[in-house]
């Protein structure tokens, strides 16, 4: 190993220390409830606003650091430096404190990159059995979206097994058939053609979908709405008093009703002794282009440290419309729905032009988002210092036992649920294959 080789993977020991100490501190973090604040959602978005992580970063950073309370054996390796983040939170996904030592071994042994693939095969061969699964594969059920750098759109789902179905089938059944040779093609050549029949396929699909809405839409006498009987005198002021509740159903709090009146129809009806006698026409107080317009201009929700998208948002009136605010873009901001609701239930204000930066303040008066980083002198030497007291850091410390050679992933994974059965059976004691 050259000089330069032996610091690279020197520093990498000393980051992976570090990181096992930084992901305990979080989970400590976590359990204390101290980060908690106004406005913030989670320990993870304390993380993203004070430690410069994203969400996702922070919230494997809280899982990992959970998670090492329970494999005291991997996180004592973890710490001195032998296992990489990357290792970790693959293990953490499968190990349990019975059979903590024998995954502990085969991640010695393997790179980050087979070990991975082992923890996903064994994953896939474990949770087949496992009566939970659907019910598991619902809640993980997502489609994510970005736009890419070259201006396309990039989609990203997690589907159950007959969810997925039935998108596979709908796009198959909006394939095209490919071009005859020599025939011309009304779509542009593609680098990947069969890729991008199914691309076109999705597309057909979802312009299906929208035109039936549509016709539907016009088929329909009105859109569905819900209703809330609300006094004016009641929005106007935060106290108690006046009715609020939902149409033949619950009461609502003074600060939803205020939240849903930021961004709704509005519809106004005149009563005598309780019996409408008049109506007023329902006017949308965000339009769909200004709505557009606003989605554009903010990204995300406005709060510091979110980053709700702000397709997703609420359209907020930071002077109220009730209170005489317009719904002109400087009176406009996207909030989520957490933290709008927050917002009126007054546990801080906004202030300013929603056109600038705007300013969220608690109720004391102090600025959220603003902080006082303290310098970290030192660099390494500093970072060596803290970790140097759990166990010496060598350049061999994250080298993966097998250097890399390849495995037998059909073998390793067999091998592995057979060790991982008996040592839960047995209560976690060692086992030979």
């Amino acid at each position: 190993m050259s000089a330069l080789e032996e610091d690279v993977a020197q520093l990498a020991a000393n980051l992976h220390a570090a990181t096992c100490l930084l992901a305990r501190k979080c989970a400590e973090l976590d359990d204390s409830g101290d980060w908690r604040g106004v406005g913030l959602a989670s320990c993870a978005h304390w993380l993203a606003i004070n430690a410069g992580y994203d969400l996702w970063t922070a919230a494997e950073l809280l899982r990992v650091g959970h998670a090492l309370q329970e494999l005291p054996l991997i996180a004592a390796a973890f710490a001195e430096g032998r296992l990489s983040f990357d290792k970790v939170r693959a293990l953490v996904q499968v190990a349990r404190p019975s059979d903590d030592h024998i995954w502990l071994d085969v991640a010695l042994q393997a790179s980050g990159s087979q070990l991975a693939r082992i923890c996903r095969a064994f994953r896939r061969s474990t949770e087949a059995d496992d009566p939970d699964r659907a019910l598991a594969q619902q809640r993980k059920r997502r489609l994510v979206t970005w736009w890419r750098e070259d201006g396309m759109l990039e989609l990203f789902a997690t589907l159950p097994p007959e969810d997925a179905a039935v998108v596979l089938n709908a796009i198959q059944a909006a394939l095209l058939p490919p071009a005859a040779d020599g025939a011309e093609s009304a779509t542009p050549e593609a680098d990947h053609p069969a890729a991008a029949r199914r691309a076109d396929a999705l597309v057909a699909v979802c312009r299906e979908a929208l035109t039936q809405r549509a016709a539907g839409v016009e088929r329909d006498a009105a859109p569905r709405q819900i209703v809330v009987h609300v006094d004016a005198q009641t929005l106007r002021t935060a106290g108690d008093g006046g009715r609020c509740h939902i149409e033949d159903g619950p009461a609502l709090s003074v600060a939803t009703a205020r939240r849903l009146g930021c961004d709704a129809d509005l519809l106004s009806v005149v009563e005598r002794d309780s019996v409408p006698v008049a109506t007023s026409r329902g006017q949308r107080l965000i339009s769909g282009r200004k709505r557009r317009l606003l989605q554009l201009r903010d990204e995300t929700c406005r709060f510091p440290g979110c980053s709700v998208a702000a397709a997703r948002t609420d359209g907020h009136h930071i002077r109220h419309w009730i209170d005489g605010g317009g719904s002109e873009l400087s009176n406009l901001a996207s909030l989520c729905a957490f933290h709008h609701q927050r917002h009126h239930e007054g546990e801080f204000e906004i202030e300013g032009d929603a056109n600038r930066p705007l300013r969220f303040v608690t109720r004391e008066g102090r600025e959220i988002g603003r902080t006082y980083p303290a310098s970290c002198a030192g660099g390494m030497d500093a970072l060596r210092q803290v970790i140097s007291a759990t166990a010496p850091v060598t350049a061999e410390s994250p080298r993966a036992g097998d250097g890399g050679r390849p495995c037998d992933l059909a073998h390793a994974v067999e091998v592995l649920a057979h060790n991982t059965e008996l040592a839960a059976a047995s209560g976690g004691g060692i086992r030979s294959p």
